[in-house]
């Protein structure tokens, strides 16, 4: 019941702070770009979707979708992926380039990746204990933070 209780107040959260930006706009899933609504029917089909919007931003749009168990994803305006926050569980395995997953089970093996975010140089990973990791592009670490 507590976790219901969270998600919903996080869900809200996101949901009134993303839409308090001028440039956002509430969206149908249906459209999404195809590449996002299939990352989500491909790595979160069991989670119903709680909200969508369309960001208007000098160099195109980007959305960002809420899903019911308080993840957030962000796509770029071509459906690509670039922030995946799981607040009440983990990262699917299948997004996660091998090389962090490896990184991570050998060096933290009882925490799971809670985000990840990608921009072309780099990875950005938060750990279940709060722990953030950066990578650049050729998965090297580069800060712990």
């Amino acid at each position: 019941m507590k976790t219901t209780f969270l998600t919903s107040i996080i869900l809200l959260t996101a949901f009134i702070t993303g839409c308090n930006n001028p440039d956002d706009k509430v969206i149908l899933y249906s459209e999404l770009p195809v590449k996002a609504q299939e990352f989500i029917e491909t790595h979160f089909y069991n989670i119903e979707v709680a909200y969508v919007t369309k960001d208007w931003e000098m160099v195109g749009s980007t959305f960002e979708v809420g899903l019911m168990n308080g993840t957030l994803i962000k796509f770029t305006k071509k459906g690509e992926w670039n922030d995946v926050e799981c607040y009440s569980s983990s990262v699917p395995d299948a997004i996660i380039p091998v090389q962090i997953l490896n990184f991570v089970q050998t060096k933290f093996p009882d925490l799971a990746i809670v985000s990840i975010e990608y921009d072309n140089r780099k990875y950005e990973i938060e750990l279940s204990d709060g722990f953030d990791i950066t990578f650049d592009k050729n998965f090297n670490v580069i800060e712990i933070d």
